[in-house]
């Protein structure tokens, strides 16, 4: 849709979310996902939601044993 995405993020590694200057938000269905935004720490477990605001720059993420979806606005 040119409205929503949604996008599946699964299993153990690293990744770096590119700022998209848009609202996002990552809830996580089971395993953790640890955020990183240069500034603060943040870690999601099973059932927990973060709202990722469109002025937040690049974030680096780090899998454990995870699935989780990130949802976006256009």
């Amino acid at each position: 849709s040119e409205q929503f995405s949604l996008r599946r993020l699964t299993g153990t590694g690293h990744l770096v979310l590119i700022a998209e200057n848009r609202l996002r938000s990552l809830t996580v269905l089971s395993g953790r996902a640890r955020l990183d935004d240069g500034a603060t720490q943040s870690v999601l477990t099973s059932g927990q939601t973060a709202a990722l605001p469109a002025c937040l720059g690049d974030l680096q993420i780090d899998l454990e044993a995870a699935h989780a979806v990130l949802a976006a606005l256009a």
